[in-house]
């Protein structure tokens, strides 16, 4: 789970329709398969927001993880994927 703050970038990328946005955050990574962890995420990623009229976006993200639970380790993910807004 995250929280994301958006930062819109149309004035770097001139498109003709629709929006980029800048976008990172802090969030919670819990994991309870064979290997059991708890820590923090770092999402920083960019979204292309097609239209207000289509509540969807695709991004692309990378998310630097720290594990607290049961011991301190740094990974790194990265995702592509497509984003529903709920309004």
């Amino acid at each position: 789970m995250d929280y994301l703050l958006h930062h819109n970038l149309n004035r770097q990328f001139q498109v003709k329709s629709g929006q980029f946005f800048f976008d990172y955050g802090i969030g919670v990574r819990a994991r309870f398969e064979n290997n059991p962890r708890v820590g923090i995420r770092i999402p920083l990623g960019l979204d292309f927001v097609f239209s207000p009229d289509i509540p969807l976006d695709i991004f692309g993200e990378v998310v630097p993880l720290l594990d607290l639970i049961p011991g301190t380790d740094f990974t790194l993910n990265a995702g592509l994927g497509i984003r529903y807004w709920f309004k």
